[in-house]
C-alpha cells in the first residue's frame, strides 16, 4: 500500500531517533508508513490507533529493528509497533491524553507527555514505566546530548541517566511547539501574543541555561520545525503564517541569531528534518536539501 502524499492526507511526520534517513508518516486515518532508505514507497503501511492533535508519533530503535509508538487521546492509549512489519509490540491503554511522544536520540525508550501530569518514560521494548518528571509537556534531544522538556512557563534541562531536571529556566509564550539541542544550546520556539494575535519568538539558551539571543517574529508567522545542523554550525527552521497567506519558509539562524532565507517551499500541513538537518521533508513528497533550497527526490 502506498501513502497519499498529496499534501491533504499526511498529517505528522517524524524523523528516526537513530539520526539515519528512515522516518514516519500517519494519514488522517491513522495509517502509518515507515519509510527508509530514500526510497520512493514505504517499506509498510499499518493502521494504528493514532488521532490527531499534538505530536502523537514516534520512531525510536533502529533500522535493524525499528519501533513505531503511536498515541491516541483517549481510550487505546501509547501502542507500539514493529516499524518493519507493522506488528504489535505493546499496549498502554493506561498512559492517555498524551500531547506529544519522542524517542530520545541515542535512547532505548520513549517519552510520554501531557498536559496534566508528569512526562512518562516509557521501556520501548515493552512499554513499561521506567521513571516520570513531573510537568514536563514537551521532550526533545539531539545524538549524545542533555535532553530539554517544556514544562508551563518555561524549558528544564534534564539528565538522561537519572530523569531528574538539572537546570530550569522562565521563557515567554503560552505554547512552545518545537526545539532543537545542540552539543552546547538549545533553540525553543515559543507562540506568543504580539498586537492581538500569535507570533512566533526564538530564544537560544546554553545547557546551563544562560541566554545567548533571541528572535521575535511578525505577527501571524509561527515556527513549527526547528533542528541543528551540525555540519553548517547553524539552526534551521520552517516558518509558516498561520492563514497561508505567504508561503512558507526554510530559514537559518547563524549561532548568533542572524537569520537567512534558504527558500520559500510552499504551503505545507507537516514537515520533518532528517539526517542532523540535511534533508528536509514537507507533507506533498517532497525532500528538500537544506543547504541550496532545492528539490532532491520525493517519496510516495
Amino acid at each position: 500500500m502506498t501513502a497519499d502524499t498529496e499534501g491533504r492526507d499526511i498529517r505528522e511526520i517524524v524523523p528516526s531517533g537513530a539520526g539515519d534517513d528512515s522516518f514516519l508518516t500517519t494519514d488522517v486515518s491513522g495509517r502509518v508508513s515507515y519509510w527508509r532508505g530514500g526510497s520512493p514507497e514505504p517499506v509498510t503501511t499499518f493502521p494504528t490507533t493514532w488521532s490527531f492533535g499534538g505530536r502523537r508519533l514516534a520512531l525510536g530503535g533502529d533500522v535493524h529493528h525499528p519501533v513505531a509508538v503511536t498515541a491516541a487521546w483517549e481510550r487505546h492509549g501509547v501502542c507500539a509497533h514493529d516499524a518493519a512489519t507493522g506488528a504489535l509490540l505493546w499496549q498502554r491503554k493506561d498512559v492517555k491524553r498524551v500531547q506529544h511522544l519522542a524517542a530520545p536520540p541515542g535512547s532505548s525508550v520513549v517519552t510520554a507527555c501531557k498536559d496534566d501530569g508528569p512526562m512518562q518514560v516509557l521501556d520501548l521494548s515493552d512499554g513499561s514505566t521506567l521513571a516520570r518528571v513531573r510537568g514536563v509537556r514537551g521532550c526533545w534531544g539531539g545524538p549524545g546530548t542533555p535532553l530539554v522538556g517544556a514544562v508551563l512557563h518555561g524549558v528544564v534541562v534534564i539528565d538522561p541517566g537519572n530523569w531528574t531536571v538539572v537546570v530550569r529556566r522562565a521563557t515567554p509564550g503560552w505554547f512552545k511547539p518545537a526545539v532543537a539541542v545542540s552539543s552546547t544550546a538549545a533553540l525553543i520556539s515559543v507562540v506568543q501574543d504580539q498586537d492581538g494575535g500569535p507570533a512566533a519568538a526564538l530564544r537560544c539558551l546554553t545547557l546551563t541555561g544562560e541566554s545567548v539571543w533571541q528572535w521575535d517574529g511578525p505577527r501571524s508567522v509561527l515556527c513549527h520545525d526547528l533542528a541543528w545542523d551540525a555540519a553548517s554550525i547553524s539552526w534551521l527552521g520552517v516558518l509558516s503564517h498561520v492563514d497561508q497567506a505567504v508561503p512558507d519558509r526554510l530559514v537559518r539562524w547563524s549561532p548568533a541569531g542572524d537569520m537567512t532565507t534558504v527558500a520559500e517551499i510552499g504551503s505545507t500541513h507537516a514537515s520533518a528534518f532528517v539526517l542532523g538537518g540535511a534533508r528536509l521533508l514537507l507533507s506533498d513528497g517532497s525532500i528538500i536539501d537544506t543547504a541550496s533550497g532545492t528539490r532532491t527526490a520525493h517519496f510516495g
